[in-house]
């Protein structure tokens, strides 16, 4: 489904566009719930684009701005950037937002392409003075010297002002390309990786009885082998010492319908007192480290060894496997057996969870949890709801009916969108309701910036948890409701590689 864009938008934005136009901003917004219109354009920069915003309405605007870049002498490096305003008040009602967020991709298409986004719920925060500080954050012209105080206002800022987001592309599971994610000049190499290879061949061959194998970094940018042995996760957890990342392959075993079946699951220790420079870098690495480890079921993120035992671990292969139900109506939807669950979702840490994500507001908190909470209700139509993540802060985006397609549709091109689907699985000639959890992370955002979702990861996770399955794409068209499908129910139905 997509909306109807009247022919005067497209030349409004041509209009700001032309360096011989005087028409440096214009505005568009719904006429009905389907179609947009433009609301108007003109020369007076900000404060005229500000004058016409709707106060009880989604509006879409270009703003254009030039200034001198620097000049030696009489010689002046003049440039221009082009703004897109997305202004979308918390006085509109959840169901209308939910709504016209299944059309906020095609919305950002048409307005493409442009250097910076600003994301704001009140006229306010629209100003000559926000829109300089965040030209100066994206041009790197900006003093990076703060104060505490101004440091408070930088975070103040970011609540309205979407620059490009900041997060590394790591895969938490095995199911994507393996040079998925890996940023511009990451580099890793291993002492020994024959010996690596070998040792996780071990632990998957069923002749051996090694069931886990061991690596960590010897300094910043070298992995290697440290042990293997057949006693299982606390022997292994033995291996973790402060100070030092690595990952380890464990296999366990889990009975279903009176036959066993071999699983294989990763863990990442990452203690805390790692320098946080260390630890970004490191993130960098995983596209490059986690092949080494893989296929596995899921991953569990460690800081401190008492965060998973065997029995956290068994409990969430089990859930991931198809034997326990996650459909919940919305009076059991509480926070406090939401928390429960999200202790144990796949790549997360129990200090993960703890982690507090940034939101843009409270009321953006709670849009996002009632779609969420309308998705797992078996009596309301909703089968999809979608956030996103701007780099400094999580916000709603949409929600409603439409499976799939309506949810790639809500998908940011150019931030970090994160989703959950609904859909059905025939098991034994039983229906039975699925969930799986959608991350999307364009190319478009430019790989320096990479990095603030690292420690978040888990945090939004939870927002999102529990689910079945989860698939990862820089490429909307990899989501379709077949891969979908497959993803929660590949545990279940496929045999573990030997």
């Amino acid at each position: 489904m997509s909306a109807t864009i009247s022919p005067d938008v497209g030349e409004a934005i041509a209009a700001v566009r032309d360096d011989s136009s005087e028409v440096d901003w214009c505005l568009a917004s719904y006429e009905d719930t389907t179609s947009i219109g433009l609301i108007g354009q003109g020369s007076g920069g900000v404060e005229e684009l500000v004058a016409n915003l709707r106060e009880n309405d989604v509006c879409y605007g270009l703003l254009r701005r030039s200034f001198m870049w620097e000049s030696a002498g009489a010689v002046q490096a003049n440039t221009t950037k082009f703004i897109f305003v997305y202004f979308r008040p918390d006085t509109i009602p959840l169901k209308r937002k939910m709504k016209m967020g299944i059309f906020e991709g095609q919305l950002k298409s048409l307005f493409s392409p442009y250097h910076v986004d600003m994301d704001i719920a009140d006229p306010a925060q629209l100003s000559e003075g926000a829109v300089a500080e965040v030209l100066d954050t994206v041009t790197m012209r900006g003093s990076k010297v703060t104060t505490a105080a101004a440091t408070g206002a930088q975070l103040s800022m970011g609540a309205s002002s979407r620059a490009a987001p900041t997060a590394p592309k790591f895969l938490p599971t095995g199911t994507a390309a393996d040079t998925h994610g890996v940023a511009k000049g990451a580099q890793v190499s291993f002492s020994d990786e024959a010996a690596i290879r070998s040792a996780m061949a071990d632990v998957r061959h069923d002749g051996s009885a090694t069931t886990w194998a061991y690596m960590a970094y010897h300094d910043k940018a070298t992995v290697g082998l440290v042990a293997s042995g057949e006693g299982g996760l606390d022997e292994a957890k033995a291996c973790f010492q402060q100070g030092q990342w690595g990952y380890a392959l464990l296999r366990v075993e889990e009975a279903y319908d009176m036959s066993t079946a071999v699983r294989f699951v990763m863990l990442a220790w990452q203690p805390e007192d790692v320098a946080p420079m260390t630890r970004a870098a490191m993130l960098t690495h995983r596209a490059a480290v986690l092949p080494l480890l893989r296929p596995y079921l899921t991953d569990f993120t460690f800081s401190s060894p008492d965060d998973y035992d065997i029995a956290s671990i068994m409990a969430t292969v089990g859930g991931l496997t198809g034997t326990r139900s996650h459909v919940t109506s919305r009076r059991v939807e509480t926070k406090e057996e939401a928390k429960v669950e999200r202790q144990y979702v796949p790549g997360m840490s129990s200090s993960a969870v703890q982690q507090e994500l940034p939101w843009v507001s409270p009321a953006a908190e709670e849009e996002m949890k009632a779609a969420i909470a309308a998705v797992r209700n078996d009596s309301e139509p909703a089968d999809f709801a979608v956030g996103r993540f701007d780099g400094t802060k999580f916000t709603f985006t949409a929600g409603g009916e439409g499976g799939m397609d309506a949810l790639v549709n809500a998908l940011s091109p150019d931030t970090f969108s994160y989703g959950l689907l609904r859909l059905t699985e025939v098991i034994d000639r039983s229906v039975t309701t699925k969930f799986c959890y959608v991350k999307y992370f364009p190319e478009a955002v430019p790989p320096q910036l990479r990095g603030r979702l690292g420690i978040l990861q888990g945090a939004v996770a939870a927002v999102f948890a529990p689910y079945h399955g989860d698939i990862e794409s820089a490429d909307t068209s990899d989501f379709t409701p077949d891969a979908a499908l497959g993803a929660v129910s590949k545990a279940r139905r496929a045999s573990v590689l030997p």
